[in-house]
């Protein structure tokens, strides 16, 4: 078995013009495949294999091992190697496919990674919507408890003024019931210390016939009369005249007219005063419910602004995590079509390569199979 040798220096290295047109880790996989079909000689199928060596994951002494083996094993045709160069040959397809497995998975984790993320930012978009929603909604709620609170202080407005009205009415409708009943007093005591003594013959002092005098006129008692009044009051009973007996019993008359007109004028105020205040205790009963339901409305409109401005958070916050997960989603996205790019790459490059280089016959073999030391060149 001839012993593998390493290529001399003078094999081992490349003409600028060949540098040139070697395939770079950036190609496009499309641009590999061309490059290969166009540049189909042995020297440019072994610097692919060899820069696909030198960058996989084994150790570095087995790059430089497969590196410095692969012209004398790789790169002799099929049918003039012997075991030890099938060995290498085999080794060099190991890492080959070990790197193109670990392309795979990564394609595959990077796929996945996008597929999750975009599943997670239509599941954010479906939960942004929901929120929208219950934000429009909580604004809604809001607005119509705004609006049942206005109406309610309007409600307490109207009920308070109508209170002020009726509290107003009662104090006069009180004080008007009050001068009734007074002058109602006067009347009766009118009789009983005036009109009564004087039939019966008893002499009235000129006081209370003055205070009499002073009743009726106030009561718009006929002016004839009153100029009367005096002097048919103030006679005894043998020294009063038919005319005087006819001044005294109109005068009577007048007073009981009035102390029953006025009688009766003060039963109905007393009774007009009771039903205005019933109704006041009412309006004043419904007063303190609106002013009860208006402390609940205001709870109510605060616990829905609080409800409003969570929810108009939870929007906020929904659209940032939406736009990190966007940002993620593009650059997952991004990373699975570069590992995907990768892929296709390695596949269309290196391996294409490798494949080309193993089954190459001696029939074909008009180039020398010579490619630089890639380990070497990269230390």
């Amino acid at each position: 078995m001839a012993p593998l040798k390493r290529p001399a220096a003078s094999e081992q290295v490349t003409s600028p013009k060949k540098r040139a047109t070697m395939l770079t880790d950036d190609a496009a996989p499309n641009q590999h495949a061309t490059m290969l079909k166009d540049n189909a000689g042995p020297v440019h199928l072994m610097q692919e294999v060899s820069l696909a060596v030198s960058a996989s994951s084994v150790p570095q002494t087995v790059k430089e091992m497969l590196t410095v083996s692969m012209n004398e094993s790789l790169g002799v045709d099929k049918e003039s190697r012997h075991g030890l160069q099938g060995e290498v040959v085999h080794m060099i397809e190991s890492v080959l496919l070990d790197e193109e497995k670990k392309l795979e998975q990564m394609a595959q984790d990077t796929q996945k990674a996008f597929q999750e993320s975009n599943i997670s930012k239509v599941s954010q978009s479906a939960l942004l919507e929901v929120f929208q929603s219950t934000a429009e909604e909580k604004t809604q709620e809001l607005n119509a408890k705004q609006a049942d609170l206005a109406t309610a202080e309007k409600d307490i407005e109207a009920k308070v003024n109508a209170c002020k009205v009726a509290e107003q009415s009662l104090s006069t409708l009180k004080s008007e019931t009050n001068v009734a009943a007074q002058t109602k007093e006067k009347l009766e005591a009118a009789l009983a210390d005036v009109v009564k003594p004087t039939k019966d013959g008893q002499e009235v002092s000129k006081d209370v016939l003055k205070s009499f005098v002073a009743l009726c006129a106030t009561l718009k008692c006929d002016p004839a009369m009153l100029t009367s009044l005096p002097i048919a009051f103030g006679k005894s009973a043998g020294e009063l005249g038919s005319f005087d007996r006819l001044v005294l019993q109109h005068a009577e008359d007048f007073i009981v007219a009035q102390f029953s007109l006025h009688n009766q004028s003060v039963s109905q105020s007393e009774a007009e005063v009771s039903a205005i205040q019933a109704k006041l205790e009412a309006a004043k009963g419904e007063l303190q419910q609106c002013m009860n339901a208006k402390d609940l409305l205001e709870a109510d409109v605060k616990s829905a602004e609080l409800m409003t401005e969570q929810a108009a958070a939870n929007v906020q916050a929904e659209i940032k995590t939406l736009k990190s997960l966007e940002s993620e989603t593009k650059s997952a996205d991004t990373a699975a079509e570069a590992a995907k790019v990768q892929l296709e790459k390695f596949r269309e490059g290196a391996l294409a390569a490798f494949k080309q280089l193993v089954e190459r016959s001696s029939a074909r073999a008009q180039e020398p199979a010579i490619v630089t030391d890639a380990c070497s060149q990269q230390h």
